[in-house]
Formats: structure tokens, sequence, C-alpha cells
């Protein structure tokens, strides 16, 4: 029985990183470019905020003399330019949008194992999104549902096809004021399918934690590089054809995710 089930999740990890292999290199890329240059970038971002709104210049008050030949103290010219030049909020101050969602692409190193079989480390297409409702601007719940492909599915030809997911709830804490960085965690169910021949679906626990960054690009989205681990159970297999007890997933996962905040600021 081992020598059958361990043939048969290789053919799957081959063909699903054959087909995938050019556009998971790029993303892979675009990922570990995003985490290198995100501080950078939000460093440089505050610094052209701060040139577009500097200090407000002092006034310079009026001399009594001037006071006295014109009769009258002169209108205060100088209010509407320093409340129009006034230094921008901090993060603590921006305006917090209560709904968000996202999707997350990027690659999965994932291995599969059970008592009875001890599997290796595969790369795999990651494809998950997300959303939920912001809690403040220190926290965020939601929801995430998202997947390994193992095996690219057929649909001319059913007895093909291998996959992991799972539906997750999660909080995300941003434990800096003024930096953009969150940690994730989360848990919630786990699901296997498997079309092969000598393959069998099933279910069990999974979490997750990991951590990410978050680009603002403008006052609704933002570009977020995460990575994290995810690991769970899937159920037993136990009948006449085969036993294979305590299977178990794990998975780390390098993604960009797209977030769109959205709703109206209380």
């Amino acid at each position: 029985m081992k020598n059958k089930r361990q043939p048969q999740f290789r053919r799957g990890c081959v063909s699903s990183i054959s087909s995938s292999g050019p556009l998971r290199r790029h993303l892979v890329i675009l990922i570990v470019g995003l985490t290198l240059t995100a501080p950078a970038a939000y460093a440089q971002g505050k610094c052209v905020k701060s040139a577009l709104s500097p200090e407000p210049a002092e006034e310079v008050p009026a001399k009594e003399t001037d006071v006295v030949l014109h009769g009258r103290r002169p209108p205060d010219l100088m209010a509407p330019i320093t409340s129009s030049v006034s230094p921008q909020r901090g993060r603590e101050e921006w305006t917090v949008r209560p709904w968000w969602v996202g999707l997350e692409l990027g690659d999965g190193q994932i291995k599969l194992t059970s008592d009875q079989f001890s599997g290796t480390r595969n790369s795999a297409f990651a494809l998950g999104f997300t959303g939920g409702h912001s809690l403040g601007n220190r926290a965020r719940i939601g929801l995430e549902f998202n997947g390994w492909l193992l095996q690219a599915y057929n649909n001319s030809n059913p007895a093909v096809g291998e996959s992991v997911s799972n539906v997750l709830g999660l909080v995300d804490v941003f434990p800096v004021r003024k930096t953009p960085l969150f940690l994730r965690a989360g848990a919630g169910l786990a699901l296997y399918e498997n079309n092969g021949p000598a393959g069998f679906n099933g279910n069990g626990r999974s979490w997750t934690a990991g951590v990410g960054y978050e680009i603002p690009l403008t006052q609704s989205f933002a570009l977020a590089p995460v990575v994290d681990y995810s690991a769970g159970s899937l159920g037993d297999v136990r009948n006449i054809i085969t036993v294979d007890t305590g299977r178990r997933y794990s998975v780390v996962e390098f993604k960009a995710a797209v977030i769109w905040h959205f709703g109206t600021p209380k």
C-alpha cells in the first residue's frame, strides 16, 4: 500500500510544477522584490508627504505703527495659508474604512504525510480570497478561502486532479503605530481532494500564522507581500483497498495580496 500511494502523489506534483513553473518563478521574484523594497518604499512615501506638506511658516507680527496708520489691525492673511499646508496626519489618524477584501497569489511549498507515508515538500500554485471587517486601525477580522493545486484538474478526464484547500477565520493585528506591518493568525477547516484511481478525499482541522506588510497605494487600495505557515489534518482512510491514517499537510507560503478597503468611515 505504501508503494502504491507514493508514485501517484509524485506524478501529481510533477504535472503541476511543469505546467505552471514559469508563472510560479515570476510570482516568487515579485513577492521577494516587494518584501525587500516595502520598508524603503513606505519610508520614501512618508518623506514625499512631508516635503509636500511642510511645517507652517511663523506669522510675522504686524508693527504697531502700521496699525496706527491704517486705523485698524490688518487681517490675519496667514490663516488660510497655514491651514492649507498643515502636516499630514499619522497612521493612527488615517481614515479607516470598515470593510476589506483581498486577492492573494503566490507559491506554496507543501508536504503531505501520514502514519504510513512520509512525503517531501513540493511547490504548488497558491490562490486565496480574504475579507472581513476592520476593528479600528489596530486590528481586523475576517475569513480566508485558499488552496494549493498539486495536480491540475481536467474536465475531460475526471480521474485526475489533486488539491488541498481550507476555510479559516482570520485575525490581523497591527502591533506598531504608523507602520503597516501586520501579524496574522487563523483556524478552521482543511479539505483534501484526490480524483486519482487510488485517491481518497478527506477533511480535518487546520491553522495558519504569518506576517505581512501592507503598502498603501491609494486611500482604498493596498499591496501586501505575505509570508505564512499553515498546517492541518486530512482525516483517515480505512477500507478494503487501503489503510492510510493520520494524514496531514504543512505548507510555507510566499504570496502577494491586493487589498481593497471600502465602506463609509465612522
